[in-house]
Formats: structure tokens, sequence, C-alpha cells
């Protein structure tokens, strides 16, 4: 697969055709564009929902934006990662002349997108993804969806199994994620598919590998109800439904370019959750203290 790049000496070819090969998180930082289509195939009527992103990777660090280029009803939605905090922000395109807001946004300790909460997971799971999953044990992962049914388990750990790419170490291949599910009768009562990420294509920029188009597929147990309770209809814990296919590809990559600040750059009031703390605080953050720099200064604002 080709791909434009601003680097007039570099020669875009196969992964299977190398030049020097550089692992993408030794390399310099870098800057990828590329589209995303998102569809549910559980529907009679497809739809497709289109996304255009551009993503900045350095050396711990990371900002994702993505833009809907379907709906209009979220003008932007922002992510990055300081090496530190990891802060999201989304901007509405259309707001009320009563609405004291004119986006949301969080403040989390832990790198990993949840899948449920923003679309920036599936090109973070390709581009960055990989220092996370090196740091875990026992293949236990922070969750992935914002509501985890902790009232339904005593002990809540969803986990992943997953590999590394054959071409470089430093970028995953594949990752099969696992929910708990011990409320739920055998063949899940051990967990089951909840998710999973697959790279299709790869690409060499100028000596750097990267994927050049992955999926993630959304899975839900294969259950009805009965007088009142879940009957399973699967034989093993991977039997489950796709509600939700992800369908990712670059179209740009420029190297050497510098990690930028916080992009965001509201017209009004952002109404701000810091989830570090127990149980999350309000703020609200006016567009003057845009862009938010410096997420580990942001205990400055009072409650809201």
């Amino acid at each position: 697969m080709k791909i434009a790049t601003r680097l007039p000496a570099a020669v875009l070819v196969s992964a299977f055709a190398f030049l020097r090969v550089v692992p993408a998180f030794e390399a310099q930082t870098f800057m990828a564009e590329g589209r995303m289509l998102l569809w549910n195939p559980a529907r009679s009527e497809v739809k497709r929902t289109e996304f255009g992103f551009t993503a900045y990777v350095a050396d711990g660090q990371w900002l994702i934006r993505m833009q809907n280029q379907t709906t209009n009803v979220i003008a932007f939605q922002e992510m990055a990662f300081d090496g530190t905090n990891r802060t999201s922000v989304s901007i509405h395109s259309r707001v009320s002349a009563n609405s004291i807001n004119v986006g949301t946004g969080a403040i989390h300790a832990k790198p990993m997108p949840e899948m449920d909460s923003s679309f920036v997971a599936p090109v973070w799971l390709a581009l960055d993804g990989t220092r996370h999953f090196k740091s875990l044990t026992n293949n236990i992962i922070s969750p992935m969806w914002i509501n985890p049914p902790t009232r339904r388990v005593a002990r809540y750990e969803p986990t992943a199994e997953w590999e590394f790419s054959k071409q470089s170490s430093s970028l995953l291949e594949s990752v099969r994620f696992y929910e708990t599910a011990g409320w739920l009768p055998a063949p899940y009562d051990e967990g089951f598919l909840r998710a999973a990420f697959q790279v299709t294509d790869w690409t060499n920029v100028g000596g750097l590998i990267l994927p050049a188009r992955w999926e993630l597929q959304d899975y839900h147990p294969q259950t009805r109800a009965v007088g009142g309770k879940s009957v399973v209809e699967a034989d093993n814990r991977d039997d489950t439904r796709p509600e939700g296919v992800f369908q990712v590809e670059l179209t740009r990559v420029e190297m050497g370019t510098r990690l930028p600040r916080y992009q965001a750059r509201p017209t009004g009031p952002v109404i701000m959750q810091d989830k570090r703390v127990t149980p999350p605080r309000t703020f609200l953050a006016t567009p003057e203290t845009f862009p938010l720099e410096d997420p580990a200064k942001r205990n400055r604002f009072p409650p809201r």
C-alpha cells in the first residue's frame, strides 16, 4: 500500500521489502493521517460512519484528533497522553442558546483509551498500544469499557491475549480482549470475547514500519432472555456476535514532526471531569485555559 509522505527521499514499499528497519518507538516522532469506517454488521440496514484522524506519536507520548465526516453532532474529539495523564475533550458542533458548555472532557491516570467513550482506541492500538501491553502482567488489562459490570462480579479483571509483529516487535499485530462474565452461565462463566484487533497490511516509510490497514471488531455474548434469565447460545467463549466493526487505514505519514501541544480551541466553557480521584471531580474549564498543556496542573481548577 502506498501512503503519501512529505519526505522527498523516502521510498514507500511493502513491509516485506525492508530498508533500514527502525522500530516505531525508537524512531523520530511521526505524524500519521488516515480514515476510519465504523458500522454495525448486526443491523439489517448497514450505515457506515466515516472519521478522519490525525495522530502524533513520540516516545511515551501521543495525541490523536478524530473528526466525524458523516454527522456533525461532535465537531471533533481530541485525546492526548503526556506520559503521566491522559486527557480527552469533545467539542460539540451545535450548542443551544441556554447551554453552559460547548463540550465535555476528562482527565485519566491510565494511558489506555476506553472503547465506548471515544473512537480513539482503534488508532491508539495500532500506533502506540505496544508500550502499554509490554508493561502488563498476567494478561490483565485496564478496563476498556467505561461501565464495567462491577456490581455483578466481585472481582473484575478483564484480560487480553496479544501478539507482536514479526516485522517489528515494537508493534502489535493482533489482540483479543476478554470480558469478565461471572454472572453468565457456561461457556461465558470464565469470560467471553469482547473485541479483536488485527493488522491486515503494513507499510515501510523511510525505514519506519507502521500498520497500513487494520480492524477492530466489537463483540457481544450470544444470549437471550428466557423466564427472566440469560440463556447462552454459544459453544465456547470465542463464540460471540460482532456488533461493531472499525476499519482503519493510513493515508499520509510525516516523519520528524514535533509532538504538538493540546490543540483544542473551544469557543466556550468545557465541563471537565478529573477521574484520577475518587469520586471524580467536576470543574468548568474556560476557553482561556486552552490549550490545556499540562494536565497535571489542572488541580488548580475549583470544583464546579
